[in-house]
């Protein structure tokens, strides 16, 4: 059997190395981990979103709810902006 030159054994050693080492593991876990904090991040988002979302429901059915109380003209601006509110917060 040959004796190994010094390039091929620090070649085997690195190679060595990296099979032993569990950095790939620890790599894959930082990769799991900033996975999940971009998936919390686009959540929040969503969830702000949504927030948002309800908000504008609450106040446009409160508008609505006194609506018949003011004395708004049917054909006004205003009114036809409240209506086109409500009724697209009913679709959602």
């Amino acid at each position: 059997m040959r004796r190994l030159s010094q390039d091929e054994e620090g070649a085997r050693d690195t190679l060595a190395k990296q099979i032993s080492s569990p950095r790939p593991r620890k790599r894959r876990f930082e990769a799991e981990c900033i996975e999940y904090k971009s998936l919390r991040n686009l959540l929040d988002k969503i969830s702000l979103f949504l927030k948002k979302i309800d908000s504008l429901i609450s106040k446009t059915k409160y508008y609505y709810r006194n609506i018949n109380c003011i004395n708004i003209p049917k054909n006004s601006a205003y009114y036809m902006r409240i209506m086109k509110i409500f009724n697209f917060s009913l679709i959602i």
